[in-house]
C-alpha cells in the first residue's frame, strides 16, 4: 500500500503562494537595490564636481572661474536636495522589502507546518505498515509451525 497525505493539494498550493511570495520580494529587493545604486552615483556626482571645483580654484587659469565655480556650487545643493529625496524613496522601499520580507516568512511558516504534518504523517503510515507486516509475518510462521505439528 502507498502513502497517500490526504492536504496535499493544500501543501502544493502553499508552496505555490510561497514561490509567488518569494517571487514578491525579490523583485522589491532588486527595486530596492536599483535605487540605492542610484543614490550612491549622485553621491559620486557630488564628489566629482568638488574634485572639478578644487582644479578650478587651483588652476592658474582664471578665466570664468567664478561662473564654473557657481555653476558647480548649484549643482552640489540641487544633487544634495535630490539626495535627501532619493534617500526618502529608499527608506519606502525598505518599508516595502520588510513587508515582503514578512509575508514570506509567514508564507514559508505555513509550507512548513503542513510538511512537517505530511513527515509525521508518513511515518505513522510507515510504522502502521511495518507493524502490519510483521502480523502478517507471525500468521504465516503460526500456519507453517501448525502445518509441521500435524
Amino acid at each position: 500500500m502507498k502513502f497517500k497525505f490526504n492536504l496535499e493539494k493544500v501543501l502544493s498550493h502553499r508552496k505555490t503562494i510561497e514561490n509567488l511570495a518569494q517571487i514578491d520580494f525579490q523583485e522589491a529587493l532588486a527595486l530596492l537595490k536599483a535605487e540605492e545604486v542610484v543614490l550612491e552615483k549622485m553621491k559620486s556626482e557630488i564628489v566629482e564636481a568638488r574634485a572639478k571645483a578644487y582644479d578650478i580654484q587651483t588652476s592658474k587659469v582664471m578665466d570664468q572661474a567664478p561662473t564654473r565655480l557657481q555653476h558647480i556650487f548649484l549643482f552640489i545643493k540641487g544633487q544634495a536636495q535630490k539626495i535627501k529625496i532619493q534617500e526618502s524613496k529608499i527608506q519606502n522601499f525598505e518599508k516595502l522589502v520588510e513587508s515582503h520580507r514578512e509575508i514570506l516568512r509567514s508564507r514559508v511558516t505555513e509550507s512548513k507546518i503542513l510538511e512537517r504534518l505530511k513527515h509525521r504523517k508518513k511515518s505513522e503510515f510507515e510504522k502502521e505498515q511495518s507493524r502490519l507486516e510483521q502480523i502478517e509475518a507471525d500468521d504465516m510462521n503460526l500456519i507453517r509451525l501448525r502445518l509441521r505439528e500435524k
